[in-house]
């Protein structure tokens, strides 16, 4: 066994996914408290910092608000309210729908995995925004342009 009571369940994947969270989660918070809602914004989605990634954005308000910023337009036909799951994949689908247009990559992602709170789905789409909206690249496009 290993000295200090072994291992307690974590492994490199989940340890890296929680580090990635962590670091995702930060950019979110950055982009959203760097663009707050204001009556000039034209934005009716204010929307709280988000805690956990994993829950947060199911609805789909962070995520249209994200849209919102980093596309510099304005969502005008979303459930602002949304209380069903059919209301939460409808947002999150209209989100992913935006940033496909600018990230083609972006349109394989599922709106029901993000819903559901899906590690590998949220850590993708987000990981598509960060890089093409801090770095500048669509990693997908970039390669089937090259094949």
């Amino acid at each position: 066994g290993v000295a200090g009571g072994g291992d307690k369940g974590l492994t490199y994947t989940s340890i890296w996914d929680n580090t990635q969270l962590r670091a995702f989660k930060n950019w979110v918070n950055y982009i959203l408290s760097s663009n707050p809602v204001s009556s000039s914004s034209g934005s009716s989605l204010n929307v709280p910092l988000v805690e956990n990634l994993l829950t947060d954005l199911g609805s789909g308000l962070v995520l249209l608000r994200l849209a919102e910023i980093l596309l510099s337009m304005t969502i005008s036909s979303y459930s602002s309210n949304p209380k069903t799951r059919i209301h939460f994949v409808s947002n999150v689908s209209t989100a992913i729908t935006l940033f496909s247009k600018v990230i083609p990559s972006t349109s394989s992602t599922s709106a029901s995995a993000v819903v559901d709170g899906d590690t590998r789905a949220i850590l993708g789409l987000l990981w598509s925004l960060i890089s093409y909206f801090q770095f500048g690249s669509d990693n997908t496009k970039q390669k089937s342009q090259k094949e």
